[in-house]
């Protein structure tokens, strides 16, 4: 078993050719075409357990891999593999692998599930002591009848310090749009066998109880940035869900950040949370005329519909820009060796179990939000401030849930989530209510205020007797956190 470490860079058609014309890749290159075919059980066991397996045929060889899904941090994949020749189109499988002890006799229901068909540009660097292999990929994957194509360059570190492989990815990043990929070949295919979606909600963030601190944070980031990632790509089809997912991804994103701050001391910490709330505000300009969109009258919807068009226009433009790529570059960099894991001040609380940790975290901000009294007293910026004291809570009960999984637990979880779910819900609708006339301004359409009224008087003291109740249930509710 050996481990590899990669980084992916999702391209256009036109990228991966400006990459090819350009001289930035000295040395020779090399091209081969490979046809490899996946196999799993029916019901997709090895896919569940986090595993791949593949035949690859190049040049008359085949070559059988298997792949763990292993750690990420962001976009950087960490993987256990096992490869080995073989001498046909079959999964010659053996106890030198995690598979006989996984599937036992359903070993023999696995069969082929989709096949992936590219032709690869390859490039050997050499960087000082660093060693990297860059791999263009440039084709399609098949599943039954449907397909999707890919291009992308993979940059494998061989040998030597992973900083140089976010240089070489700042300098492709330099001569083509490279976005971040945060999904394998074999990702793409699975998700191909499944219903077609049109937002990613968040994954579930699997903690094991032994992480420290530094581990839980890299494995949070690397969730939300996925979830970034993966709705970005639905947006451009003014998506309202996709764009709402993505927004959500960052806010985590952002939480995150701001949990784990005991941790992260260095000098990029502010820069890399500035870039994430410049973004997370992009996106907010696209969703707030999606929401005076849901709350106007007849009369306004021509109006809303161009100031709709624009900003979608715009946020694509942004999205697309060099400065949101090379923010989730750096981010991934800085999650996975950054100068805040060699910090000597802060050893003790990243090598902190993160059992701990999220306990105290979860305290907290539970205390905080219970300082906050009664929201009727409160005015529109103050209950804005409880609502965000309740989503960084929410956001931290739903990253740290794994580490409290007894029976008892998952039930006070549960009950915990909804209340805050329900005050999160009232407190964003009286936010909304309150933002309108301010978000007519920016789309120039502020002589129209007066004509929206989503709430009368009794309607919004309504909705504060409603959060009022969610937030009493909320402090009511038994801690699931020890």
């Amino acid at each position: 078993m050996t481990k590899e470490t990669e980084l992916k860079l999702v391209l256009t058609s036109e990228g991966a050719r400006a990459v090819e014309a350009s001289s930035l890749f000295p040395g020779k290159l090399t091209r081969i075409e490979t046809q490899s075919v996946y196999f799993d059980t029916p019901d997709h066991l090895l896919s569940d357990a986090g595993l791949s397996l593949r035949i690859r045929r190049s040049d008359g060889a085949c070559i059988q891999t298997i792949k763990g899904d292993g750690d990420s941090s962001a976009g950087l994949f960490v993987r256990s593999e096992w490869e080995q020749s073989i001498d046909s189109d079959r999964p010659i499988i053996d106890d030198t692998t995690p598979i006989p002890a996984l599937l036992g006799d359903k070993i023999r229901n696995i069969g082929p599930i989709f096949e992936v068909n590219v032709h690869r540009t390859i490039w050997e660097i050499h960087d000082n002591d660093t060693r990297l292999e860059v791999a263009l990929d440039r084709g399609e994957v098949i599943a039954g009848d449907r397909s999707e194509p890919i291009c992308e360059i993979e940059l494998e570190l061989k040998a030597g310090k992973s900083s140089v492989l976010f240089a070489w990815a700042r300098r492709i990043n330099a001569i083509a749009a490279a976005h971040l990929g945060v999904l394998s070949k074999a990702q793409r295919g699975y998700r191909l066998r499944g219903a077609m979606v049109r937002s990613f909600k968040a994954e579930p963030i699997l903690l094991a109880k032994d992480d420290t601190a530094e581990v839980a944070f890299q494995k949070i980031v690397g969730a939300n940035v996925r979830q970034f990632r993966l709705n970005e790509t639905l947006i451009e089809e003014q998506n309202p869900e996709a764009l709402h997912q993505a927004r959500v991804g960052l806010r985590r994103l952002g939480s995150a950040l701001k949990i784990f701050k005991p941790i992260l001391v260095d000098d990029e910490y502010q820069k890399i949370r500035e870039e994430i709330r410049w973004l997370v505000r992009e996106l907010g300009k696209v969703r707030n005329v999606d929401v005076v969109a849901n709350m106007a009258p007849a009369n306004l919807l021509d109006q809303l519909e161009t100031a709709r068009a624009i900003a979608y226009s715009n946020v694509a433009e942004t999205l697309g820009s060099i400065r949101t790529r090379r923010l989730l570059i750096n981010l991934t960099e800085w999650v996975a060796d950054g100068p805040w894991l060699s910090q000597i001040e802060t050893v003790g609380n990243r090598k902190q179990a993160s059992e701990v940790f999220a306990g105290d975290v979860l305290r907290h901000l539970r205390k905080k939000l219970k300082k906050s009294g009664n929201l009727s007293a409160c005015d529109d910026e103050q209950r804005h401030e409880v609502r965000k004291t309740a989503k960084k809570l929410r956001f931290a009960s739903e990253f740290f849930a794994s580490l409290f999984d007894g029976k008892d637990a998952r039930r006070r979880h549960k009950r915990f989530l909804d209340a805050l779910e329900r005050l999160q819900n009232k407190l964003g609708a009286l936010n909304d209510f309150a933002m309108m006339p301010s978000v007519l301004e920016q789309i120039g359409l502020g002589d129209y205020v007066q004509s929206l009224t989503p709430f009368s008087t009794s309607e919004k003291a309504q909705f504060l007797i409603a959060a009022t109740d969610a937030y009493d249930d909320l402090l009511d509710a038994r801690r699931f956190w020890k």
